[in-house]
């Protein structure tokens, strides 16, 4: 059974979850959990940091997308450090460029309300 452990700091509304072992089914939900409790707990940026995954297979790579709309619709913003460039060859096939992009300081998304 694959095994992931996610670490969240914080500075100020800026938090950053480092995530080692194996992001897969089995483990997705670890991830979407800790990013919905980094912006529960006030995060407005949030950093998915991805240097010390040894894997990610597809369900991983939809956690990550699913990450960023959970931000998203919290009109907060994450996004994807770290990555291995097979990580990130996936998210820009995809059209998730902006995953694996970090945002300018104090960039937030505008309402569409």
């Amino acid at each position: 059974m694959a095994t992931l452990e996610c670490t969240t700091q914080r500075d100020g509304e800026h938090a950053v979850i480092a995530v080692t072992g194996e992001l897969d089914i089995s483990t997705r939900d670890m991830l979407i959990g800790a990013v919905q409790a980094a912006l529960g707990a006030g995060a407005t940026s949030v950093e998915i940091d991805l240097s010390g995954l040894r894997f990610c297979d597809s369900s991983g790579l939809t956690a990550l997308v699913a990450a960023y709309r959970i931000a998203e619709a919290d009109n907060c913003r994450a996004y994807v450090g770290g990555a291995s460039a097979p990580v990130r060859y996936l998210l820009d096939a995809g059209g998730y460029q902006r995953l694996h992009r970090r945002p300018p300081p104090n960039h937030h998304l505008e309402s569409s309300a």
